[in-house]
């Protein structure tokens, strides 16, 4: 399956306001089935992972400014 996913950053896009945040090399596992989440109201109603299952070591913040690239994304 191939996969292709954009952030369009709009505004400056940081680690205080949100930004997009990754998990070094998860790009290269295995795709994960969505489970269904009753606990809170949103509009997927699924999840892949929970905040306690991330080793936080690998996250990486990808902080941008408007019009920004995110090429570095895809060397993780």
């Amino acid at each position: 399956m191939n996969v292709l996913t954009l952030w369009l950053a709009v505004d400056d896009s940081d680690r205080e306001n949100g930004c997009l945040r990754v998990i070094r090399g998860s790009h290269k596992q295995e795709l994960i089935n969505l489970k269904d989440d009753v606990s809170v109201s949103n509009v997927l109603g699924s999840y892949t992972h929970r905040e306690e299952d991330i080793d936080q070591s690998k996250v990486v913040d990808l902080v941008l400014k408007p019009g920004g690239k995110y090429e570095q994304l895809y060397r993780y």
